[in-house]
């Protein structure tokens, strides 16, 4: 095999990965915005740290460093407020960092 039919092939694969990354998140996100819709919650694909209020300050909170949070679903019933959500962190750096998700 030559040299660039291996650099295409790779660049092929490569572009085919980050196709189906984004394909399935984008499907997830719209699951996750019906569901929200049917158990009459509210929908936020990106959200921020702040808008988890209180909830901000509860030790998940605490794990690593560059916090995200996203798609955001939450209910208000009365005083209690009820939110679910996807939260990334990253521990470590360089060659030793790694990405979390929960």
């Amino acid at each position: 095999m030559s040299g660039s039919l291996a650099v295409v092939l790779f660049l092929a694969l490569a572009v085919g990965v980050l196709w189906f990354n984004w394909a399935y998140e984008k499907k997830r996100r719209e699951a996750l915005q019906r569901l929200a819709g049917q158990l009459g919650f509210s929908y936020r694909g990106d959200a921020s740290l702040a808008a988890l209020g209180a909830a901000h300050g509860l030790r998940l909170f605490s794990q690593g460093h560059n916090q995200s949070v996203s798609n955001l679903m939450e209910r208000k019933d009365g005083e209690a407020r009820r939110a679910a959500f996807d939260f990334r962190w990253v521990t470590g750096s360089g060659k030793h960092k790694h990405s979390r998700r929960l």
